[in-house]
């Protein structure tokens, strides 16, 4: 019986070493990989950018970087993460960033899904950066129900985007304009949308969203919320709750959210824009930075 029990010990044992091991050697490879995800992450936290924009795929492909620095005069960084999916990752990102850099001015670009209901897996992706800030793990811990799993296995913790992120090793498929990335334009016409339902918000994204606010109010971080154009037409009351706490915090709240509703052509789909809707956008937007810049 001694010896069944010290088999299961050893296996136990053999697991663990083998699940910590395999999951150095993965920290290992993303450190030296050149995928989109792990280098906008590592400029994000350790490029010292005095004004960071941040968001999701919307960021990513909205706001034209170059055309913001040239107009600004500003040291700045699209840090804006395809499929990073809402306020949570946000928040988690702010905490992870706030360990390296303090930024003077931070853009959030905020939309539907910081609102309303909507997938929280996509926080599994930042499981390589638990351990480093307490507040970032403990806010992925009250967020994600996939936690006690990265905690648990240091491999579960890379089990996103691992194949990407071997190759990225030897290859790079990100191309830095600043962390702009230009969405290409459709191959056919995209209609516009009209959804007029008055949804109710999920009240633990607008409270994840003044957790942001408060975090940059506690480190002194001038914020400005966003809401960049879509082809969608939604309750006048859709964007209520970041209203409100704009209001609250006395923020400025840009909404250009329909600023393009009568220029399909300028967008690649419903919630993104193409290039060259980017460059109209991002036109208007530095005429309504300007004067909260100089504040």
């Amino acid at each position: 019986m001694k010896r069944f029990y010290y088999t299961i010990l050893i296996c136990l044992l053999g697991v663990f070493v083998a699940d910590r091991a395999g999951g150095y050697a993965l920290s290992v490879i993303g450190e030296h990989s050149n995928i989109e995800f792990n280098q906008k992450m590592n400029t994000m936290m350790h490029g010292n950018n005095d004004f960071l924009l941040m968001g999701t795929s919307r960021c990513h492909h909205h706001y034209v970087s170059q055309m913001m620095i040239d107009s600004l005069g500003v040291d700045l960084y699209n840090a804006g993460i395809k499929k990073s999916g809402n306020i949570y990752s946000f928040y988690f990102e702010l905490c992870l960033l706030l360990k390296y850099h303090v930024p003077k001015v931070i853009l959030l670009d905020l939309y539907v899904q910081d609102l309303y209901p909507h997938d929280t897996n996509y926080l599994n992706q930042f499981g390589p950066y638990l351990g480093i800030d307490d507040e970032a793990d403990e806010f992925f811990a009250q967020v994600n129900e996939d936690y006690p799993l990265h905690q648990a296995s240091h491999l579960y913790r890379h089990n996103s985007h691992v194949l990407a992120k071997t190759l990225g090793v030897f290859y790079s498929n990100y191309h830095d304009d600043h962390g702009y990335s230009p969405a290409q334009a459709p191959s056919g016409p995209i209609k516009l949308q009209v959804d007029t339902t008055r949804y109710t918000p999920e009240q633990s994204r607008v409270d994840a969203i003044e957790k942001f606010i408060l975090k940059c109010k506690e480190k002194n971080i001038k914020l400005i919320l966003s809401i960049s154009p879509e082809l969608y037409i939604r309750n006048e009351h859709h964007y209520d709750p970041i209203v409100a706490l704009a209001r609250k915090y006395d923020l400025p709240l840009i909404q250009n959210q329909r600023l393009l509703i009568d220029s399909p052509d300028y967008f690649r789909d419903n919630f993104h824009l193409c290039h060259k809707g980017a460059v109209v956008f991002t036109e208007k937007l530095i005429t309504q930075l300007k004067p909260l810049l100089k504040e």
